[in-house]
C-alpha cells in the first residue's frame, strides 16, 4: 500500500462511505515508483477521482518527475491534465471551474494522440498531444502534493475513489463508472484508492497490484 503522511481521514457524505482530507499544510500521500506507473509502452492512459475544493494549482495526483504525469486544478479553478511528451510539456484544461467548493468528478485521458478533459461525465476539451516520456522513473508519486513534505500546490480538501488506468476509458466507461465502486479487475486498472479504511497510515490500493 501506499503511505499516508499526516492526512486525516473524512466522510464522504455523497457516497456513504470515507474519503482521504487534506488540510492544505504538507500534507500527502507517498506512492514508491513502481514500474506499473510507466506508461511510455502503453502510450496511454486514464487518471479519475472525486475531488472537493476552493483552491487553484492544487495537485490531485502527480507522478510528474517519475513518469510524466499529474493531475490538479489550474489557474482560475479548472481542472487540468499536465504530461511531458518528446520535447515538451502540454496541458488540457476542462472549461468548468472545480473549485466551487462542490464535489466533482474529474477525468483526463491520453490515447496517444489526444488528451481528453470530463468533468462530472461530460466531456469539456479535447487537446492535441505528443508522445509521452518517462522522466527519473525513480521519484515519489504522490497524492494531494506536488512533492513529498512540501506545501507547493498542496491539495486543500478531501479526495475520494483515485484511479489510474493504462488505457484511454471512453465517455461511456467514464459515466458507468460515476457512482459505483470498482470492483478491482477492471480491464487496464493500475492502482484504485478508495480511501475507504477510516484512520491508519497506509492507503490500500483496490486493483490488487499493491501499488
Amino acid at each position: 500500500g501506499a503511505d499516508v503522511g499526516y492526512s486525516y481521514w473524512n466522510c464522504l457524505e455523497s457516497y456513504n462511505n470515507y474519503s482521504l482530507s487534506f488540510a492544505g499544510d504538507a500534507d500527502y500521500v507517498n506512492i514508491d515508483a513502481a514500474e506499473v506507473f510507466d506508461l511510455s509502452d502503453e502510450q496511454a492512459l486514464t487518471i479519475s477521482g472525486y475531488i472537493k475544493t476552493t483552491g487553484n494549482n492544487d495537485v490531485v495526483f502527480q507522478a510528474e518527475q517519475s513518469f510524466g504525469y499529474y493531475i490538479g486544478t489550474h489557474n482560475n479553478g479548472e481542472f487540468a491534465l499536465t504530461m511531458y511528451f518528446d520535447g515538451f510539456a502540454d496541458l488540457c484544461t476542462s472549461n468548468t471551474q472545480v473549485t466551487d467548493g462542490n464535489w466533482h468528478h474529474v477525468t483526463g485521458t491520453y490515447d496517444g494522440n489526444e488528451m481528453r478533459i470530463y468533468v462530472d461525465g461530460v466531456l469539456e476539451n479535447t487537446c492535441g498531444a505528443g508522445v509521452l516520456v518517462s522522466q527519473d522513473q525513480a521519484s515519489p508519486i504522490t497524492i494531494g502534493s506536488y512533492r513529498p513534505g512540501q506545501s507547493n500546490y498542496q491539495f486543500d480538501g478531501p479526495i475520494d475513489e483515485l484511479s489510474l488506468w493504462d488505457r484511454a476509458l471512453t465517455e461511456e466507461e467514464i459515466q458507468d463508472n460515476i457512482g459505483n465502486a470498482l470492483s478491482g479487475l477492471e480491464r487496464g486498472l493500475i492502482a484504485h484508492y478508495g480511501f475507504d479504511d477510516g484512520d491508519g497510515t497506509t492507503l490500500e490500493d483496490l486493483s490488487g497490484n499493491g501499488n
